[in-house]
Order: C-alpha cells, then structure tokens, then sequence
C-alpha cells in the first residue's frame, strides 16, 4: 500500500487489474471447455462467470494471505531507504 506523499509504483497501480484479468483468462478458458463439452451456449455462458467469480475471490483471498507483517514493512522500508542513500 502507498504511504501519504508517495506515489505508487506502476506495479502498485497495476496489481488489481492483473487479478481481475487472471480471474478472466480462467473463467473464459473453462467457459470454452463447458461450451465444447455441452454445446449449451446458455450453461456455459453461467458457468463462465460464476467461476469467474470465484477465481475473484480464490485469488483475492491469496493475496490477502501473503501480506507482509508490520516487521517485514519495516525491513523493506529500511533497505529501500540503505539502497537508495
């Protein structure tokens, strides 16, 4: 998360929209499978986004998992602040 006063990095910013276009590849690609399998436009099309949905939240899920601890925000912060002095 940026801190007040600094602007996010392009990775930051795009750290959102990664999710949600994972959670669309996976969705579309098993929509394709079901439409494949089934030939049913309509049950693939529901298909396609409930997983899509939950892809969403699966990996939403993850990243919330994996945040860093306050000691490990303030050893990046620390290093951040030797590698650039």
């Amino acid at each position: 998360m940026a801190k007040a006063g600094r602007i996010p990095s392009r990775r930051e910013v795009m750290r959102p929209w990664e999710l949600i276009i994972g959670s669309a590849l996976a969705a579309l690609f098993a929509g394709v499978i079901i439409f494949a399998g089934t030939r049913s436009f309509e049950l693939a099309t529901i298909a396609t986004v409930g997983i899509f949905i939950v892809a969403v939240m699966v990996l939403a899920m993850c990243v919330l998992a994996i945040q860093p601890s306050k000691d490990e925000i303030a050893e990046i912060a620390q290093r951040d602040a030797n590698a650039g002095s």
